[in-house]
């Protein structure tokens, strides 16, 4: 699937953009999680003092579980952001020194980095470009992104401090680059003449490497971290997409447990990963964030569609959400710290617990 077709059927807002690219999805990404499971210590009998031993820890953990945050999926704090004047912005990929790359603009697409906490915007389009989305930004500030031409066609960019480079995978007429690294990597991909896509990693020495799909499926690649991990997402057969992370040539599946969309459209270092589900092909999108094997349902308070885009090595996300009709907003979003059960606490519980089982020990032997 491409993102034209994507276009159609998440943000409401976006489906008459002439530009179209991961924006259109929104991506998935990346979730934290804090949690700590807990075994039995397999006692069978042994009288009073192992049962007592068994409910101090039976309440340890009980402790554990109820308390604020333990056990708990990341929660975070949302700050939305409109490009002055427009009612439509969307922010796509964020880099460690707060500096955010995106666009605004439903039927003129224009590109920006923002830097933040200031929040400043800076215009930022191919020269002699229709149309320019800014898609990814690196540590060094430099940018990916695709533009319009004169004549409609699209094509890939890589901007480093305001030279710009076209990137096109040879023979094609269609290539958007979507993701940058700290080393120079790019991910992106082409879509050829019969409108299937093919994702590709762009090297530094301007050498394309494409990635292998299931069935040779049609699919984007969104993101890449240091480790040449990359992002990203292909077709199903019943008319949905699956997310993937590939690594060193080896593709995993990333799909939410019973959504019938999952595209995953930013990572980082740390191997999270960021994107958007739909429960039906028609529902609307939901933000997630995918960490250690686990996906976390993230959403914009208030919005009625979220979609992420990217994360950063500090855990913060960027994407856009539908916070009204028909105002499609950036936002940026930190990782809350979550706080830690203390040691007394869970201790009091403990003992409250075991002066409660003697006190019904002792009411027993006096039947």
């Amino acid at each position: 699937m491409n993102n034209q077709e994507l276009n159609s059927r998440t943000t409401e807002t976006a489906e008459s953009s002439a530009l179209h690219g991961r924006h259109a999805a929104g991506k998935t990404g990346h979730r934290l999680f804090a949690g700590q499971s807990m075994r039995s210590l397999g006692h069978r009998g042994g009288g009073f003092a192992v049962i007592a031993f068994n409910i101090i820890w039976l309440a340890l953990s009980a402790g554990l579980l109820l308390s604020p945050g333990a056990a708990r999926a990341q929660q975070y704090s949302f700050q939305n952001i409109a490009y002055p004047g427009d009612t439509f912005t969307q922010l796509l990929g964020i880099n460690d020194a707060d500096v955010i790359a995106g666009y605004h603009g439903l039927d003129i697409n224009k590109g920006f980095t923002l830097t933040l906490p200031s929040l400043t915007f800076t215009s930022e389009n191919f020269p002699n470009s229709a149309q320019t989305q800014v898609t990814g930004i690196n540590n060094a500030g430099e940018t990916s992104g695709f533009y319009l031409d004169s004549l409609g066609i699209n094509h890939g960019f890589l901007d480093s401090n305001g030279n710009f480079t076209t990137v096109d995978f040879s023979g094609t007429t269609f290539n958007q680059l979507l993701g940058l690294n700290n080393t120079g990597q790019a991910a992106g991909y082409y879509m050829d003449l019969g409108g299937l896509d093919h994702p590709y990693v762009l090297q530094p020495t301007g050498t394309f490497s494409l990635i292998s799909l299931p069935g040779g499926a049609s699919g984007q690649a969104t993101d890449i971290n240091g480790a040449g991990q990359v992002s990203g997402f292909y077709a199903t057969a019943g008319g949905g997409d699956n997310g993937f992370l590939w690594s060193a040539g080896t593709l995993t599946t990333l799909s939410v447990p019973g959504a019938a969309i999952t595209e995953a459209l930013g990572l980082n270092n740390l191997g999270q990963v960021v994107g958007f589900y739909q429960n039906t092909l028609t529902s609307n999108p939901q933000g997630f964030v995918y960490s250690g094997g686990v996906f976390k349902t993230v959403n914009d308070p208030g919005a009625s569609q979220t979609t992420i885009n990217g994360i950063n090595n500090f855990g913060q996300i960027v994407g856009f959400a539908l916070v009204g009709d028909p105002a499609t907003v950036g936002f940026v979003a930190n990782p809350l710290a979550v706080p830690e059960p203390s040691l007394p606490s869970l201790l009091a519980l403990g003992s409250t617990s075991l002066i409660g089982l003697c006190i019904l020990r002792s009411r027993r032997s006096l039947r």
